[in-house]
């Protein structure tokens, strides 16, 4: 452990650190300025150098109960090291998916391991603390005396660290979670010790429990919305009076859309909190694969093989495109256009239709098919771009226009 404390303390001499936002957010890889932020930053070089020393080799030979004793056995300046935890869970937070209701759950399960550790260490100590007597009366000791510790109360003179260890979380986990236990004291600091545990155990249970519950009821936001809507959605069916076919599709849409419709008015929002390159960099990344149904948008197609379309371009459609959701039988019009995510549509006799609304980039409407398609599933996830909206975007994008141009044209030759 000393060996990889200190090579952990030569990494961070050389581990590039980002400067404050209001610097610019850079990541800096000169060497001199990383020993410069390490050697002055709080909680660097010198709170690394304090938890890293190996200060229990000063007191190797110390006697049972005394303090040097109990500094070896506790190893109280590596007690601090837990202070670090919260860089050690957030460091990789960027190159990761994982949930921070999550990541919370992780960490408040980490200090309760680490608190309960403490506890055992500290009950193990106390055990150990008292010198056995061997002339004791045997007869009356449990009862007389008051100079017995816990652990030959037990008779765990002769157990092994690891059992004294599992022993002592046992009674640490007990004090703090309230559950019972069988191992009582016996001395007035042991006595004193487990008031004391007992006392910081209950707020730490309590923290816990409060810190625990507001993390689960954010864990899955689209549920409770869904529990909101379901509960209002059951009023209105009593109150409507409506029968059981419809009541029965009913709740079957909405328990089948839950997520897409919390998270489909959500991402709009995400959308634009971005940058304006971040918006059209995530938008051309999620959209490539939705817009490439589209033959025309689609790169390397025949109308925009010597195109380059703007990226600005995609990320103000994918802003403007709604989710829209079809039932079986609905029917799904084809003035704009619609790209069809989940489900299966029909239209003339074709199923399977990726695509209908395409032609809408043709001004007469005389040269369109706007034969109504049908949703042939329970339920058809759409994405549908407004022919208004389309057409407002083309006079800021002289590269999309030049491509939809021409598809209007070899649309219109080819009908």
């Amino acid at each position: 452990m000393d060996v990889v404390l200190a090579i952990n303390i030569v990494r961070l001499f050389r581990t590039p650190f980002r400067e404050p936002a209001r610097k610019g957010a850079r990541l800096v890889y000169n060497p001199k300025r990383i020993a410069k932020h390490y050697l002055s930053k709080p909680g660097g070089f010198a709170f690394d150098l304090i938890t890293s020393l190996p200060t229990h080799w000063f007191f190797y030979e110390t006697p049972k109960g005394t303090w040097g004793y109990a500094w070896r056995l506790l190893r109280c300046n590596r007690m601090l090291r837990v202070l670090d935890i919260q860089d050690v869970l957030y460091r990789p937070l960027s190159k990761t998916k994982i949930d921070l209701s999550v990541l919370e759950l992780v960490k408040l399960s980490i200090y309760t391991f680490v608190t309960a550790h403490w506890f055992a260490c500290y009950w193990a100590y106390l055990g150990q603390c008292v010198p056995i007597d061997p002339t004791k009366e045997w007869d009356t000791w449990y009862v007389a005396e008051r100079n017995t510790s816990w652990i030959e109360k037990q008779f765990l003179q002769d157990a092994t660290p690891t059992r004294l260890y599992i022993i002592s979380l046992y009674v640490s986990f007990s004090l703090i979670f309230g559950g019972p236990n069988d191992i009582n004291p016996s001395t007035d600091s042991e006595y004193m010790a487990q008031v004391t545990m007992l006392v910081l155990g209950c707020c730490f249970w309590a923290y816990v429990i409060g810190v625990g519950v507001s993390i689960l009821s954010t864990l899955y936001p689209h549920l409770s919305e869904h529990r909101r809507i379901i509960g209002m959605l059951n009023y209105y069916i009593h109150d409507k009076s409506l029968d059981a076919d419809l009541a029965a599709r009913l709740r079957t849409y909405f328990s089948e859309t839950a997520a897409t419709r919390y998270f489909a008015k959500n991402n709009a929002e995400l959308m634009m909190s971005m940058t304006s390159g971040l918006r059209g960099e995530s938008s051309l990344r999620s959209a490539g694969a939705l817009f490439d149904n589209v033959w025309y948008l689609r790169p390397g197609s025949r109308v925009n093989a010597d195109l380059e379309l703007e990226v600005e371009f995609f990320s103000k459609l994918t802003l403007a495109a709604q989710v829209i959701i079809f039932v079986r039988r609905e029917a799904i019009s084809t003035e704009n256009l619609i790209i069809v995510e989940k489900g299966l549509i029909a239209r003339d006799g074709i199923v399977g239709l990726k695509v209908v609304g395409d032609d809408m980039i043709i001004n007469d409407s005389d040269l369109r098919h706007l034969g109504k398609a049908k949703a042939i599933t329970s339920l058809v996830q759409t994405v549908c771009v407004k022919k208004d909206d389309f057409f407002d975007l083309m006079p800021f994008f002289p590269q999309a226009r030049k491509c939809i141009r021409r598809a209007a044209v070899m649309q219109t030759r080819e009908t």
